[in-house]
Protein backbone atom coordinates (compact mmCIF):
# COMPACT_ATOMS: atom_id res chain seq x y z
CA UNK A 1 0.00 0.00 0.00
CA UNK A 2 1.24 3.27 -0.95
CA UNK A 3 0.20 5.99 0.94
CA UNK A 4 0.73 10.54 0.03
CA UNK A 5 -0.02 13.31 1.83
CA UNK A 6 -1.31 16.11 -0.68
CA UNK A 7 -1.19 19.77 0.68
CA UNK A 8 -5.03 19.74 0.72
CA UNK A 9 -5.07 17.24 3.99
CA UNK A 10 -5.96 13.49 2.01
CA UNK A 11 -4.01 10.98 1.36
CA UNK A 12 -3.54 9.17 -2.15
CA UNK A 13 -3.48 5.82 -1.01
CA UNK A 14 -2.55 3.24 -3.92
CA UNK A 15 -4.85 0.14 -3.26
CA UNK A 16 -3.47 -3.16 -5.26
CA UNK A 17 -6.68 -5.30 -4.84
CA UNK A 18 -9.24 -3.44 -4.50
CA UNK A 19 -12.46 -5.73 -2.60
CA UNK A 20 -15.91 -5.14 -4.71
CA UNK A 21 -17.16 -2.48 -2.08
CA UNK A 22 -14.60 0.02 -2.72
CA UNK A 23 -15.03 -0.70 -6.60
CA UNK A 24 -19.24 -0.39 -6.12
CA UNK A 25 -18.80 2.99 -3.92
CA UNK A 26 -16.33 4.19 -6.54
CA UNK A 27 -18.87 3.57 -9.36
CA UNK A 28 -21.56 4.71 -7.30
CA UNK A 29 -20.41 8.11 -6.67
CA UNK A 30 -19.39 8.88 -9.79
CA UNK A 31 -23.11 7.69 -11.20
CA UNK A 32 -24.35 10.08 -8.89
CA UNK A 33 -22.61 12.92 -10.28
CA UNK A 34 -23.23 12.11 -13.76
CA UNK A 35 -26.74 11.55 -12.84
CA UNK A 36 -26.86 15.34 -11.17
CA UNK A 37 -24.86 16.74 -14.19
CA UNK A 38 -27.08 15.19 -16.96
CA UNK A 39 -30.19 15.07 -15.26
CA UNK A 40 -31.03 11.83 -16.47
CA UNK A 41 -30.70 8.22 -14.42
CA UNK A 42 -30.44 6.17 -17.27
CA UNK A 43 -27.42 3.38 -17.03
CA UNK A 44 -28.11 -0.08 -17.34
CA UNK A 45 -26.82 -3.55 -17.49
CA UNK A 46 -28.08 -6.30 -18.92
CA UNK A 47 -26.79 -9.58 -19.70
CA UNK A 48 -28.32 -11.98 -22.80
CA UNK A 49 -27.12 -15.60 -21.93
CA UNK A 50 -26.83 -18.67 -24.00
CA UNK A 51 -27.70 -21.83 -22.05
CA UNK A 52 -27.70 -25.37 -23.34
CA UNK A 53 -30.05 -28.37 -22.55
CA UNK A 54 -28.85 -28.88 -18.79
CA UNK A 55 -29.31 -25.46 -18.06
CA UNK A 56 -25.17 -24.64 -18.00
CA UNK A 57 -24.24 -21.09 -19.22
CA UNK A 58 -22.41 -22.24 -22.65
CA UNK A 59 -22.28 -18.59 -23.29
CA UNK A 60 -23.54 -14.66 -23.08
CA UNK A 61 -22.67 -11.31 -23.04
CA UNK A 62 -23.20 -8.59 -21.03
CA UNK A 63 -23.14 -4.94 -21.82
CA UNK A 64 -24.48 -1.27 -20.50
CA UNK A 65 -26.66 1.23 -21.96
CA UNK A 66 -26.54 4.84 -20.97
CA UNK A 67 -26.99 8.47 -23.21
CA UNK A 68 -28.14 6.67 -26.86
CA UNK A 69 -25.33 3.81 -27.11
CA UNK A 70 -24.79 0.41 -26.01
CA UNK A 71 -21.16 -0.35 -24.56
CA UNK A 72 -20.71 -4.17 -25.31
CA UNK A 73 -18.26 -5.66 -22.24
CA UNK A 74 -18.47 -9.11 -22.87
CA UNK A 75 -19.36 -11.73 -25.29
CA UNK A 76 -18.19 -14.97 -24.99
CA UNK A 77 -19.14 -18.46 -26.48
CA UNK A 78 -17.34 -21.92 -24.61
CA UNK A 79 -14.95 -23.61 -26.96
CA UNK A 80 -16.84 -26.45 -27.79
CA UNK A 81 -19.96 -24.55 -28.95
CA UNK A 82 -17.68 -22.14 -31.17
CA UNK A 83 -17.86 -21.88 -34.87
CA UNK A 84 -21.85 -22.70 -35.09
CA UNK A 85 -23.03 -19.20 -34.87
CA UNK A 86 -24.38 -18.80 -31.53
CA UNK A 87 -21.80 -15.33 -31.29
CA UNK A 88 -23.63 -14.11 -34.58
CA UNK A 89 -27.19 -14.84 -32.56
CA UNK A 90 -25.59 -13.08 -29.21
CA UNK A 91 -24.61 -10.43 -30.78
CA UNK A 92 -28.05 -9.72 -33.07
CA UNK A 93 -29.45 -9.97 -29.59
CA UNK A 94 -27.19 -7.63 -27.86
CA UNK A 95 -28.06 -5.17 -30.50
CA UNK A 96 -31.64 -5.82 -30.30
CA UNK A 97 -31.87 -4.65 -26.60
CA UNK A 98 -29.92 -2.04 -27.43
CA UNK A 99 -32.51 -0.81 -29.94
CA UNK A 100 -35.11 -1.45 -28.30
CA UNK A 101 -33.64 0.90 -25.59
CA UNK A 102 -33.24 3.87 -28.21
CA UNK A 103 -29.37 2.93 -28.83
CA UNK A 104 -28.02 4.27 -31.78
CA UNK A 105 -24.15 3.23 -31.02
CA UNK A 106 -22.43 0.23 -29.89
CA UNK A 107 -18.71 0.57 -28.65
CA UNK A 108 -16.52 -2.22 -27.57
CA UNK A 109 -13.23 -3.08 -27.16
CA UNK A 110 -11.67 -7.22 -28.01
CA UNK A 111 -7.71 -8.38 -28.24
CA UNK A 112 -6.30 -9.71 -31.66
CA UNK A 113 -6.44 -12.81 -30.06
CA UNK A 114 -10.29 -13.07 -29.42
CA UNK A 115 -12.03 -11.66 -31.80
CA UNK A 116 -11.72 -8.38 -34.32
CA UNK A 117 -12.38 -10.12 -37.02
CA UNK A 118 -15.78 -10.99 -36.06
CA UNK A 119 -16.94 -7.68 -35.21
CA UNK A 120 -15.60 -6.50 -38.52
CA UNK A 121 -17.42 -8.81 -40.39
CA UNK A 122 -21.08 -8.31 -38.67
CA UNK A 123 -20.59 -4.37 -39.51
CA UNK A 124 -18.29 -2.81 -36.97
CA UNK A 125 -16.04 -0.02 -38.12
CA UNK A 126 -12.49 0.32 -35.86
CA UNK A 127 -12.16 3.74 -34.52
CA UNK A 128 -8.41 2.94 -33.60
CA UNK A 129 -6.11 -0.23 -32.19
CA UNK A 130 -2.88 -0.05 -30.24
CA UNK A 131 -0.15 -2.59 -29.44
CA UNK A 132 0.24 -3.80 -25.73
CA UNK A 133 3.78 -3.39 -24.83
CA UNK A 134 5.44 -6.71 -24.13
CA UNK A 135 3.19 -8.75 -24.82
CA UNK A 136 2.51 -9.42 -28.48
CA UNK A 137 -0.73 -8.43 -28.61
CA UNK A 138 -3.23 -5.64 -29.89
CA UNK A 139 -5.80 -4.14 -28.56
CA UNK A 140 -8.45 -3.26 -31.19
CA UNK A 141 -11.45 -0.28 -30.64
CA UNK A 142 -15.00 -0.62 -32.16
CA UNK A 143 -18.36 1.02 -32.83
CA UNK A 144 -21.29 0.33 -34.86
CA UNK A 145 -24.37 2.83 -35.56
CA UNK A 146 -27.58 1.42 -35.16
CA UNK A 147 -31.07 1.99 -36.41
CA UNK A 148 -32.62 2.13 -32.81
CA UNK A 149 -36.33 0.82 -32.03
CA UNK A 150 -39.16 2.65 -30.32
CA UNK A 151 -37.24 4.09 -27.25
CA UNK A 152 -38.10 2.58 -23.73
CA UNK A 153 -39.48 5.42 -21.93
CA UNK A 154 -39.12 4.03 -17.87
CA UNK A 155 -35.32 4.19 -18.62
CA UNK A 156 -35.48 7.51 -18.59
Amino acid sequence: MIRERSSGGLDVEVVEEPGRELLESLSESLFEHNCRVTGTRDFRWFAVVLRDAAGEVAGGSTGWTRWGWLHLDVLWIRESSRGEGYGSRLLRETENVASARGCSLVTLETASFQAPGFYRCHGYEEMFAHDVPGHGIRKHFFRKVLVPMEVDRDSR
